[in-house]
This record gives C-alpha cells, sequence and structure tokens, in this order.
C-alpha cells in the first residue's frame, strides 16, 4: 500500500474581519473625527465670510448713501446760495429803478396811519366792520389769534389773519383784480418767495373791502400805507425793503410792527 502522502502544514490565517476598522491616531482619534472637524471648520469659516461680505454690503451701502445725501445737500446749498444771489440781483436792480418806476405808475409817499381806536393788537373770533379800521386796506387794528404766511395768494386771503402779519412785520402787496396777468405775474415773481411779504388781490364783500377808487396797488405795513394807480413790482421794491422784515438784513427793517421777526 503505497504510503500516504504527507499533508503540508499550513501556517493558520487570521480570521477575516467582518468590517474593516477605522484608522486611529496616537490619541485614539478616527480619522472620521478629524474629518468632521474639518468640515465644521469649513462651514464656520463660510459663514464667517458670508457674515463678511454681508457687513461689507451694509457699510458699502450706507456709505453711498451717505455719500449720495452730502452730494445732495451740496448741490441743494450751492443752488440755494445761487438763487439768493439772484433774487438779490433783482431785487437791486428793481429798487436801482424805484423812483422813476413810483413815479410812473402815479404811487404816493408813503403815508403813517394813526392806530386803531381802542386796542390797536387785540385778537377777536371775527373781525369787527372794515369800515371801523382808519385805513382802506388795513395797517393794524383786531385781527385773528393766527397770522397768515408769506407768499403769493391767487385769492383773496383770510383778511384777519393778514393784519396779524402786519404786526410780527410783514409788507403786504395788495392788488386789485383788474390788475393785468402781466402785471401780478411780475409781482409774484419779484416778491412772492420773500421772507415776511405777502402779495394777494384785496377784494372782499362788504364797505372798504376794496382797494380805493383809481388804485390798482396799495402798499401796506404796520400803520404805513403808499397807493399806486398802477401796479409794478420796481415801484413796490423800496417799500418792501424798508418794511418787509427778513432775518437776511435786519438793519434795512424801517418799520414799527410791534412784534417785528415772529413768524408768519
Amino acid at each position: 500500500m503505497a504510503a500516504k502522502k504527507r499533508r503540508r502544514h499550513r501556517a493558520p490565517q487570521p480570521a477575516r474581519a467582518a468590517a474593516r476598522q477605522p484608522a486611529v491616531d496616537d490619541a485614539g482619534r478616527t480619522l472620521e473625527h478629524w474629518a468632521r472637524k474639518e468640515e465644521a471648520r469649513q462651514q464656520r469659516t463660510a459663514i464667517r465670510r458670508r457674515m463678511a461680505m454681508r457687513r461689507y454690503a451694509r457699510w458699502t451701502a450706507a456709505g453711498l448713501v451717505l455719500a449720495g445725501l452730502v452730494t445732495f445737500l451740496t448741490v441743494r446749498s450751492l443752488h440755494n446760495a445761487a438763487e439768493n444771489r439772484r433774487r438779490e440781483q433783482a431785487q437791486q436792480s428793481l429798487l436801482s429803478r424805484a423812483s422813476a418806476a413810483a413815479k410812473a405808475a402815479g404811487c404816493t409817499k408813503v403815508q403813517a396811519v394813526p392806530a386803531y381806536a381802542g386796542d390797536d393788537q387785540q385778537h377777536v373770533p371775527t373781525l369787527p366792520a372794515l369800515t371801523t379800521y382808519p385805513s382802506q386796506p388795513p395797517t393794524s387794528g383786531p385781527h385773528f389769534f393766527t397770522p397768515l404766511g408769506a407768499g403769493f395768494y391767487a385769492s383773496p386771503p383770510d383778511l384777519g389773519k393778514a393784519i396779524h402779519s402786519l404786526e410780527h412785520g410783514a409788507a403786504e402787496l395788495w392788488f386789485s383784480p383788474s390788475t393785468p396777468s402781466s402785471r401780478v405775474a411780475e409781482l409774484r415773481s419779484a416778491f412772492g418767495v420773500l421772507d415776511h411779504v405777502i402779495v394777494a388781490p384785496y377784494d372782499y364783500s362788504q364797505p372798504r373791502g376794496q382797494l380805493p377808487a383809481g388804485r390798482q396797488m396799495v402798499l401796506v405795513a404796520w400803520h404805513k400805507i403808499q397807493y399806486c394807480d398802477q401796479a409794478s413790482a420796481a415801484a413796490a421794491s423800496a417799500f418792501v425793503h424798508a418794511y418787509a422784515w427778513t432775518a437776511a438784513d435786519t438793519s434795512a427793517y424801517k418799520g414799527e410792527a410791534p412784534e417785528a421777526g415772529a413768524a408768519i
């Protein structure tokens, strides 16, 4: 019987792991642990970057708004300064022609008007009859609690408020409704935006509620009046210069208003 073949002895093989174990470092932390930390770090970096970009965008937008505002204010300031110079030049041009224009327009000298009999500065809820005032239009006397704002009025404004404005140093240019529109436009252009100046038609439905016959323009300040046969901006300029209080040149004011400079 043949000799049995001798079996070759094989060294035992380690059992194959069911699953590969993750690699670890010297501290026992796995590579997966470090991968998660790195991912978290990158996410934090991305968040910080986005936040920084948002802050930059906000500051950039704020800077642009501020720059725009500064530019707007600068342009407006320059525009206002140029407009003020233009108005001043226009007023000076009118003043240089005031004397000749007043003569051509048939204007009287500026006349003083006595105080209203009784309380010249009385506040009332209802005006007394216009026939009780010593001038036509009134230059002082009972008036409403609120003054009339400066500017041009296309229709007759509240007369009780207008008298109050005289107390605060206003000059009022009353024109007749029959005044040519070109002359009204001239008055509006010259005086419609000036401080403490009111330009308006005088036409009220009661006795002495119209300008005196033959007068197209009457200039009024506190206790002062000047009548003109024709409306003329140049003719009115000297009266406005002397009797309209203005913060731009308080020394020019020659009026007698008891509360000159108060707001209207």
